[in-house]
């Protein structure tokens, strides 16, 4: 199905603009040029995979910004009927950070980091990450985080596209 992605990045902003405003963080939305308008793929995996990312950095995330970029590249051409394109959307927080050691474990059901950092009460289930990476593999993409505590965290999700023929 054919999809806006720079319509969906926006949309989920919106959406978690209020819970930003609410911890007194600001949240960034950049969008490289090379972010086409329309590509075709799942809207609705995308979506939920961008709630989880920047709902869990404002949660995580007492001071300073939260940032999402958005940045497309040509992937190898596997299909000369239709161009793919490799779309990352990378989301950056100045929170309290993931111990190196736990990186594995953030990706696991029903896992929730208990922050050395006590001062905030952190809800969830546990299941948002295991969700996020199921769908990144599903859409054939791949999940990558960086972090430092006390510094924040980047988690990169790099996730194929086609373009369509005719717009």
């Amino acid at each position: 199905k054919e999809i806006n992605l720079r319509q969906i990045v926006s949309s989920v902003v919106d959406l978690e603009g209020a819970a930003a405003l609410d911890r007194g963080l600001e949240l960034i939305n950049e969008c490289g040029d090379s972010v086409p308008l329309a590509v075709i793929g799942d809207d609705f995996r995308v979506q939920r995979v961008l709630i989880n990312l920047i709902s869990n950095a404002i949660k995580f995330t007492e001071k300073g910004h939260v940032k999402i970029t958005t940045t497309a590249s040509e992937a190898q051409n596997k299909n000369h009927a239709k161009k793919n394109i490799l779309v990352t959307f990378k989301i950056e927080d100045t929170g309290i950070g993931i111990p190196a050691d736990k990186f594995d474990l953030i990706f696991e059901n029903f896992v929730k980091l208990d922050p050395s950092n006590r001062r905030g009460f952190y809800r969830g289930s546990g299941l948002g990450l295991c969700m996020v990476q199921q769908f990144v593999q599903e859409l054939g993409g791949e999940i990558d985080l960086k972090s430092e505590i006390g510094k924040g965290t980047t988690f990169s999700c790099s996730l194929p596209f086609k373009i369509p023929l005719i717009k």
